[in-house]
């Protein structure tokens, strides 16, 4: 996915809002699994320090991974996983968990 400049704003607005809707409570890893409402929506590099550290990247998240926001800094949010991972991403690449729209057929 590309994103011109102009939409930049827009999604990380529609991020907050998102946030604003679903709440960021908990206190902690593995504990209510509806505290983590969203999901990595591509494979991304994370950053455990923070995302202007100098070192290269932690690791990467797989697409899917749920995660929960606790912050949020320009165009990174710093997330937990469900393991208890807490680490920087891209906010471009955190969005709600899409529903199963498996619908089988007849056959």
């Amino acid at each position: 996915m590309t994103v011109d400049f102009i939409q930049a704003p827009a999604l990380v607005m529609g991020l907050i809002v998102a946030l604003s809707l679903v709440g960021c409570a908990g206190n902690g890893p593995n504990g209510d699994m509806q505290q983590y409402t969203l999901q990595i929506t591509k494979r991304s590099e994370y950053f455990k320090t923070s995302p202007e550290q100098p070192t290269p990247p932690d690791g990467r998240l797989d697409e899917g991974t749920r995660v929960r926001v606790i912050q949020m800094s320009g165009e990174y949010s710093k997330i937990e996983t469900t393991y208890g991972l807490q680490a920087w991403v891209s906010s471009f690449n955190i969005g709600p968990i899409q529903e199963n729209t498996y619908q089988p057929t007849g056959g």
